[in-house]
C-alpha cells in the first residue's frame, strides 16, 4: 500500500499485514468519503505515524519495549490496533468517553476497557503505564483541563514511563484574520491567536459553548506546564503526526 507519508518500512509492512482491519461504522476518524481508497491511507497512515513517533521517543529514552501501555483517546483503535500488534505481551487499556469505542476496543483487540470522564481529576487507574499515547486531546482543551490531564500523565506514569502527546503547535496558530479549520467564528480566531502570542496558549469553544473547542500551545508553555507536574521533555517532533501535529514525549523527572 502507498500511504500518505510515503512507502512504509519493512517493518511497517508486517505489521500492515497483522493488524486487525476492522473498523466500526461509527468511527468518525474514518475520512469521508468512506469508501476512497484515500481514506484507508490516511487512517492506516495515522495509526503508523504515531508508532514511529513512540518507537523513536522511546529510543531517545533509552528506554525497552512497554509492558503497559494507555491509549488516551482510545476512539475506535485508530493507533490502538497498531499497539496491539507491535506489543503482542504488553497490557493494553484503551480509556475514552465514547464507551462504545472502547467496548469495540475491548472486543475487537482484547484490551483492557476503561471509560474516561469529563473531569480529568476524577479519573485514575489501578496500575501504572510504561507508554502513555494521547493523540489530538490537548488539541481540544482549555488551559485547565489541559494542565488537568498532564497531572494525570504523570500519576499514571511508571517511574521510567513516558507519555506522548500531540497539539497544535503556535506555528499553527491561525491568522487574526484567517479562517480555521476548526470552524471557529472569525473572533474567536482573532481571540484564539491573541492568546497564543501573548502567553503560548489559546483555546476557544467550539459554537461558542461547552468545554470542548480549539486548541494552540506551544512547545514551552508545554515544557513549563510538565515542569509543574514533575515531568520533563524528553524528545519532540515538530509536526511528527501526520505533518500536522507536534509530538512531545514527558517522563517523571524535572
Amino acid at each position: 500500500m502507498q500511504l500518505a507519508a510515503g512507502e512504509p518500512t519493512d517493518r511497517e509492512r508486517d505489521l500492515l499485514h497483522r493488524v486487525d482491519p476492522q473498523i466500526h461504522a461509527n468511527d468518525d476518524m474514518w475520512p469521508l468519503p468512506r469508501e476512497h481508497r484515500r481514506a484507508a491511507e490516511m487512517y492506516v497512515w495515522a495509526g503508523l505515524a504515531a508508532l514511529r513517533s513512540i518507537e523513536q521517543a522511546l529510543r531517545a529514552g533509552g528506554g525497552s519495549d512497554p509492558r503497559t501501555i494507555l491509549d488516551l483517546p482510545s476512539g475506535y483503535g485508530r493507533v490502538l490496533r497498531f499497539l496491539r500488534v507491535a506489543y503482542v505481551d504488553a497490557e493494553i487499556v484503551a480509556c475514552d468517553l465514547n464507551a462504545e469505542g472502547v467496548r469495540f476496543c475491548a472486543q475487537q483487540f482484547g484490551v483492557e476497557p476503561i471509560n474516561s470522564r469529563r473531569d480529568v481529576d476524577r479519573v485514575s487507574f489501578a496500575q501504572s503505564f510504561d507508554l502513555i499515547w494521547c493523540g489530538s486531546l490537548l488539541t481540544h482543551l482549555n488551559e485547565s483541563d489541559s494542565g488537568a490531564l498532564i497531572g494525570l500523565f504523570r500519576r499514571s506514569l511508571a517511574s521510567t514511563g513516558v507519555a506522548l502527546v500531540t497539539t497544535h503547535g503556535a506555528h499553527r496558530a491561525p491568522e487574526p484574520d484567517g479562517v480555521w479549520e476548526a470552524g471557529v467564528e472569525p473572533d474567536a480566531v482573532r481571540r484564539l491567536r491573541e492568546s497564543v502570542d501573548e502567553t503560548g496558549f489559546g483555546w476557544e469553544p467550539y459554537g461558542g459553548t461547552g468545554r470542548y473547542g480549539a486548541t494552540v500551545i506551544s512547545r514551552d508553555w508545554l515544557r513549563v506546564r510538565a515542569q509543574e507536574h514533575g515531568l520533563r521533555e524528553t524528545w519532540f517532533e515538530q509536526d511528527g503526526w501526520g505533518g500536522y501535529q507536534n509530538v512531545c514525549a514527558l517522563a517523571p523527572g524535572t
